[in-house]
């Protein structure tokens, strides 16, 4: 059954955000007054993105060193996905997204070529969503672990590896995706940009 979530209360990752953006305290010289005004669109930024997200939750009925069969007959081609699900005996698959406010801030900000808040604009989204599924599978972890499971300590998304970006067509029927908002191209992209999905493994404790 699909578990969603609503407006995700992860913490405001600025560590991350400034990395995205090339920032480095210690080579980058910026003044205070720029400090006030990245400060300021970060805020913004992360204020406008109301994250929400969603999992579904699958056992793993096949599987070989390349190949993993789940409940429902969806299948995964992929070495590094039959890797990371070794010892599983379920599969999770999640996904997440930004509002689409928060992209149509980042057109205008190109639009009036204001760079600076573009940047940090898409720096602050990008980490938002890639930060509630971190969130998702800490909270999974929690729900679990009192029957003595738990989850992979790795994540795997669409678009890395052996896991082709093809994938997300995967997650976007299982996860009923249109349900949060979310529509995909012919080229496997989705829309709002700013939505990411993944997968992880559900193990027991004494998995290796």
């Amino acid at each position: 059954m699909i578990k969603n979530f609503q407006n995700i209360p992860v913490e405001l990752p600025e560590l991350a955000i400034l990395k995205r953006m090339g920032y480095n305290r210690h080579l980058t010289g910026i003044s205070g007054e720029q400090v006030d005004k990245i400060n300021h669109y970060i805020g913004e930024a992360y204020g406008m993105c109301k994250p929400v997200g969603r999992y579904d939750r699958f056992d793993i009925v096949n599987r070989d060193g390349s190949r993993v069969v789940l409940e429902g007959e969806y299948e995964i081609n992929s070495v590094s996905v039959a890797k990371l699900l070794l010892g599983s005996n379920e599969c999770v698959m999640l996904a997440a997204r930004a509002d689409q406010s928060v992209i149509e801030m980042i057109e205008k900000y190109v639009a009036q070529k204001n760079g600076v808040a573009a940047l940090i604009y898409d720096a602050v989204a990008s980490e938002v969503v890639d930060a509630c599924l971190s969130w998702m599978i800490q909270r999974i972890g929690m729900d679990i672990s009192r029957f003595g499971l738990r989850t992979t300590s790795m994540r795997y998304s669409a678009g890395y590896g052996d896991f082709p970006l093809e994938n997300q067509k995967l997650f976007y029927d299982v996860l009923k995706m249109e349900e949060m908002g979310v529509t995909l191209s012919e080229n496997y992209i989705f829309s709002p940009e700013k939505t990411v999905t993944a997968l992880c493994g559900i193990r027991d404790f004494s998995a290796v």
